[in-house]
């Protein structure tokens, strides 16, 4: 199932209705574009694990969108942003192999 088709509906829900992508470097904007494109959520970036743990300590988001890679490189990281996404709901994409486009 596509991003868009789990977040349809998310903005009649409550005001967390914003899209949390982890991903390193120039890729986590372009993915940032497409995902709100897709969506129409606001998406926040967060370039580093640590601080997507920051930001979800002090927001809530309906989804958390994780780049695999980085999830694979920080795995001690990775598994404390899992502690706290409170409802979010974790996707992981590889944007080094799919790019952009898949999050359409």
């Amino acid at each position: 199932m596509r991003l868009h088709q789990r977040c349809v509906g998310l903005d009649t829900c409550n005001d967390k209705n914003k899209i949390l992508l982890i991903a390193p470097s120039t890729r986590g904007q372009v993915c940032a574009q497409a995902l709100h494109a897709t969506t129409t959520l606001t998406t926040q970036v967060a370039l580093t694990l640590q601080t997507a743990v920051s930001k979800s300590r002090e927001q809530e988001y309906s989804a958390v969108v994780i780049d695999q890679c980085l999830r694979e490189a920080e795995p001690d990281e990775g598994e404390q942003i899992l502690q706290h996404l409170g409802s979010a709901f974790p996707v992981y994409v590889n944007c080094a192999i799919r790019g952009a486009w898949h999050l359409e």
